[in-house]
């Protein structure tokens, strides 16, 4: 395995345990994104020394540079600020004062290959296909022609406001209302030309129905991407808020035994648990969390916008990167 850590010193900043598992070079933060750097396994920034603009700067560098390399923070001074930023922002790792005395070990780096090997397995399992035959598509004949009790497959597309709570408690129940009423209604005509069914609705919270065709879910995909872009835009002229409210969007496809909007209130299935579940507990503000099946709708022209992150119960997940 060979590591790359690009440093502004000129010799590595903490100890090196010699091993055979891997090979690491140490490169001048200049040379980020240059063509013969493309041949490595991993990646490290050194951000000592380095104020914050600085270093948000070659993170968001590395990205565009390396989108399908991992890439971890020498932090040995912990001055950066809060570490759980950088993993945010999409690090695999992050060395930081408990780690000046021990340095690279042989233990971290098994750990970081164990890593790779799992995101590796995942991206081959979720790569668009022509001929991928994984996700049951059925000719959409319309919400109607559905006769209630009868099991089928959707995507579950839920979007709602991030810390909705508190949302609710800084607006007070008027202003909350209304943002209720507008978000409801300018969701439902985004997502119209696909034939999307609101199917819950918890205070401004949503859960929508799109029939099981993938092209239907290419294109909420694509929807989602653009309203998650276009979010302060959003908050503010469709929303008339005078903040840009982050929006939680998680994607499932399933099955349920599919019920009218109105007489959902019985309802049990493990498609609607887990939607629900990976809103709640996985999913970020202003990020796109989606299930494997889902992954398989991706466009291949859009999917280097889309990581692998940690399953949740018992799932493989991808989420879309952060837009700056």
């Amino acid at each position: 395995m060979k590591i790359i850590l690009f440093t502004s010193r000129d010799s590595l900043p903490c100890k090196l345990v010699s091993s055979q598992r891997y090979n690491l070079e140490i490169k001048n933060i200049e040379t980020i994104g240059q063509k013969d750097e493309s041949s490595f396994d991993v990646c490290y920034l050194d951000v000592m020394g380095l104020d914050e603009n600085t270093f948000k700067r070659l993170i968001k560098k590395i990205n565009t540079a390396y989108p399908q390399i991992p890439w971890g923070i020498f932090d040995l001074d912990g001055t950066s600020g809060d570490p759980a930023w950088f993993f945010h922002e999409g690090a695999v790792d992050y060395l930081g004062p408990a780690c000046v005395d021990n340095g690279f070990t042989p233990q971290r780096w098994k750990r970081i290959q164990e890593y790779l090997s799992t995101r590796s397995s995942f991206s081959e399992s979720v790569v668009p296909t022509k001929d991928n035959a994984g996700l049951e598509e059925k000719v959409f004949t319309g919400w109607k022609s559905i006769r209630p009790g009868t099991v089928c497959s959707f995507y579950l597309l839920y979007i709602g406001p991030e810390h909705e709570g508190a949302l609710k408690t800084k607006l007070g129940e008027q202003r909350f209302g209304e943002l209720q009423s507008r978000l409801q209604q300018y969701l439902t005509q985004l997502f119209s030309p696909i034939d999307a069914l609101l199917w819950m609705q918890s205070d401004a919270s949503f859960l929508f129905l799109i029939p099981s065709e993938k092209a239907r879910a290419s294109q909420a995909l694509e929807t989602c991407l653009r309203l998650q872009l276009n979010c302060p835009l959003v908050s503010y002229e469709r929303l008339l808020l005078d903040f840009s409210l982050p929006l939680l969007c998680a994607f499932h496809y399933g099955a349920i035994p599919f019920q009218p909007p109105g007489k959902t209130g019985t309802l049990v299935a493990d498609s609607i648990n887990f939607i629900f579940h990976l809103a709640h507990q996985r999913t970020e503000g202003g990020r796109i969390t989606l299930s494997e099946d889902v992954g398989l709708a991706i466009k291949p022209e859009l999917a280097d916008l889309f990581v692998p992150v940690e399953p949740f119960e018992g799932k493989k997940l991808l989420q879309s990167r952060r837009f700056l």
